[in-house]
């Protein structure tokens, strides 16, 4: 019996090391330990002169560490680390560090190691791809009907109308959106077929623009192009939404594009587009916005399919590799969810204490 109660007596923190964290504002030191079995929490403290405790903070059991910011250079610091479980504490030995700055911040180890990884992996598929290794994206049935839906509003005598959503030239949805513009514009002025583009922000009608002009010039109908049918036409949600509906309505578009990020007006848009016959593509990272564009249009690129058109669309080697790169660190992200929640589940924390920084 006493045999036993020794074996399930809590035991106070071992192994208290540190290590110095570089940075202009992150420098301190990181206080690590070995867990203790059956602990909750732990309790960290700071021994001052006197020998007095300083009561630093308390950690969950997942966490067997603490960064110390109020530090100096060549000054040595004492820590005690107490485990605790309900009403029993245990307390390790004193510790004493001194703190040393340091131009490397071991504790970042692990973002040096996957940035290099990255690197590693794109730059592999930029020397294949430059030497002509043929390398594929999966079909996307979005991207495959743009063309198509040029051609359908171009049969028809209908304009082309091309949505952005509500974000600025600043958010990744809107630069995604004008790459696939570009491309329907050069497709545009091959059909010689009237695209619309009316805009809620200053700056992403000037983008836009200048993304149409190019693509008319590129093809060599620099004379169709005409800046008068890439407007501005409100900043306000539902005013912008109304007036877009309007122009669907009036000009009767063969083909309606809702590329960018929406909110509550996409339902507006995508009824309308429907309503007046007009085949429509849509795409946006919003996940609330998208079961009323899967519903009610007839194709949709889902997420990231939205940011990988530009790569898609044009073939190029670079975006391709980027895309490629991605895609493999994805799949290694989910390995180590899948590898760590086992891990977890059994009591292994390594997984745990790779990732953490």
């Amino acid at each position: 019996m006493i045999l036993l109660l020794e074996v399930l007596a809590l035991v106070a923190p071992t192994g208290i090391r540190g290590v110095t964290c570089a940075g202009d504002t992150t420098a301190g030191l990181m206080i690590m330990w070995n867990r203790s079995p059956g602990a909750e929490l732990y309790d960290i403290y700071l021994l001052d002169s006197s020998g007095e405790k300083i009561y630093l903070a308390t950690t969950s059991q997942e966490y067997n560490r603490y960064k110390h910011f109020d530090v100096r250079p060549g000054e040595t610091y004492t820590f005690i680390v107490s485990a605790i479980k309900g009403d029993e504490v245990a307390e390790s030995a004193a510790c004493s560090i001194t703190f040393r700055p340091a131009w490397f911040d071991v504790t970042r180890l692990n973002n040096l190691v996957f940035l290099l990884s990255f690197a590693l992996v794109f730059f592999a598929y930029l020397f294949m791809s430059q030497r002509g290794i043929t390398m594929t994206i999966r079909k996307i049935a979005g991207l495959e009907e743009l063309d198509n839906a040029v051609g359908r509003a171009t049969e028809m005598g209908r304009p082309i109308l091309f949505i952005h959503g509500l974000s600025t030239i600043s958010e990744l949805p809107t630069v995604a959106a004008l790459t696939v513009l570009k491309h329907i514009g050069r497709k545009a002025a091959d059909y010689e077929t009237r695209l619309l583009v009316p805009n809620n922000d200053p700056l992403v009608m000037a983008a836009s623009q200048e993304v149409v002009k190019e693509a008319y010039t590129e093809t060599g109908r620099p004379d169709l192009y005409n800046e008068d049918d890439i407007f501005f036409v409100s900043p306000e949600q539902f005013a912008y939404a109304a007036a877009v509906n309007g122009i669907a309505i009036r000009e009767k578009a063969g083909a309606v594009f809702l590329l960018g990020y929406f909110y509550a007006e996409s339902l507006m848009f995508a009824e309308v587009g429907q309503s007046v016959g007009a085949i429509q593509v849509a795409g946006t990272s919003a996940t609330d916005q998208l079961p009323f564009f899967v519903a009610s249009c007839d194709y949709t690129l889902i997420g990231e399919e939205l940011y990988a058109a530009s790569a898609y669309l044009s073939g190029d080697a670079l975006q391709i590799a980027t895309v490629k790169a991605e895609d493999i660190f994805k799949l290694i992200t989910v390995i180590l969810v899948l590898v760590g929640s086992v891990a977890e589940t059994i009591g292994w924390k390594f997984i745990f204490d790779l990732l953490m920084t």
